[in-house]
C-alpha cells in the first residue's frame, strides 16, 4: 500500500473506515482504538491507531462537520449526535508507523 490506494473514507458514529475495492487495503478504526486524528488542511486527514498511522490525501474537501464528529469521538467522552457517516473519495498516499 505504500504507493497509494483509492477508496472511500467514511467517518461515522462508531469509527472511521477506509473502504477499497481491494479488500486487503480496507481498514476500520473503532474510536476506542484511535490514538490521534489530525488534518493539516481540508484535503488531508490522518488517523493513528496503536499499530499504524494512515495519512489520506482527499480528492474533495473534508467536511468540517465530519471532522468535528471524529474529533469529538476520539477526544471527548460525551455521546455524539451527528449524522452516522460522511463519505469522501480518497487516495491513501502514505503509511507511516
Amino acid at each position: 500500500m505504500l504507493g497509494g490506494s483509492h477508496g472511500t473514507l467514511i467517518i461515522g458514529k462508531e469509527g472511521i473506515r477506509f473502504v477499497s475495492k481491494k479488500l486487503n487495503e480496507s481498514r476500520t478504526w473503532l474510536y476506542r482504538d484511535v490514538q490521534t486524528i489530525g488534518t493539516s488542511d481540508p484535503f488531508r486527514f490522518r488517523v493513528s491507531g496503536y499499530a499504524e498511522t494512515f495519512t489520506f490525501d482527499l480528492k474533495e474537501r473534508l467536511p468540517e462537520q465530519a471532522y468535528r464528529l471524529a474529533w469529538r469521538s476520539v477526544y471527548s467522552d460525551s455521546p455524539v449526535d451527528e449524522p452516522a457517516s460522511r463519505r469522501k473519495e480518497t487516495r491513501d498516499e502514505s503509511l507511516r508507523p
